[in-house]
């Protein structure tokens, strides 16, 4: 159907263009501008009338200096839907194309075919995003976690321990995840194709206080927690490190944390 559909559109567009007649006086086609996400998606909306408004009216993405006058492949065609457009002659069509090609919007139906006289040409992202969320202690404060990929600046996450790394071409990585005073999550081969990757939702685990060995809570993270003990953020021996649930004082509750973790390695998020 596909084929047959562009051989039609390519046959009306040649006649038309042959006769020096003015094919699309009977119809109206309003394409708006598409709306591109950064993982490819994008959306098309309209609308159509007259004869591009039959059953068969059709958005076209065609890649940029090729014509529907040209005798263009089927391959060549990006996008064809042969769904029905709502009663008002209203279209919205969202899809997901190649990264890094410019495309050029069409619409029509069986007999006609009108090129958007505006223009309408865009290009998808091809770069995406890594994106993944944290959970830490009741209370403890999500924005000092931070996010880094291979050859990418580290990023903060929200106050719900949410991270975006943006500009992430295709390709492998390692993503290390996590705050001071918690172990750090990595993870290893991180594979981008042509899609935003989610990381999901991890609980990043208290009581590693970066001594010794920053991948291993141990007797030396608790001798640093003991030596703040009782003390608040205003008093001399206070350590922000220690400071697990960012209530401003090192209490039992911070201890508490590190002993849950206390043994706990790096590679226990495996």
């Amino acid at each position: 159907m596909k084929k047959f559909f562009g051989k039609v559109l390519v046959g009306a567009v040649g006649c038309m263009m042959a006769l020096g007649i003015s094919a699309f006086a009977a119809n109206e086609v309003t394409i708006n501008a598409p709306v591109v996400k950064d993982d490819g998606t994008v959306t098309i909306s309209g609308t159509v009338s007259g004869d591009a408004a039959a059953v068969e009216a059709t958005i076209l993405v065609i890649p940029s200096g090729k014509s529907l006058a040209d005798n263009i492949a089927d391959a060549d065609i990006k996008y064809i839907n042969q769904d029905t457009t709502s009663d008002n002659g209203a279209f919205t069509f969202t899809f997901k194309l190649d990264p890094g090609t410019d495309y050029t919007v069409y619409c029509g139906g069986t007999d006609v075919v009108k090129p958007d006289e505006k223009g309408v040409t865009f290009t998808s992202a091809d770069t995406f995003k890594i994106v993944g969320q944290v959970t830490l202690l009741t209370n403890a404060d999500a924005t000092k976690v931070t996010a880094t990929a291979t050859g990418k600046e580290a990023v903060h996450a929200d106050k719900d321990g949410k991270y975006e790394i943006l500009d992430v071409a295709n390709g492998t990585y390692d993503v290390v995840v996590g705050r001071a005073g918690y172990l750090y999550k990595t993870y290893s081969g991180v594979e981008v194709a042509n899609e935003d990757k989610n990381l999901g939702t991890i609980a990043l685990v208290a009581g590693d206080l970066a001594t010794s060995d920053p991948a291993y809570v141990n007797l030396d993270d608790l001798q640093a927690l003991l030596n703040a003990y009782g003390k608040m953020e205003t008093e001399e021996g206070y350590s922000e490190v220690a400071d697990l649930n960012d209530d401003k004082m090192i209490s039992v509750d911070d201890l508490q944390a590190l002993l849950n973790s206390f043994g706990k390695y790096a590679t226990d998020y495996e």
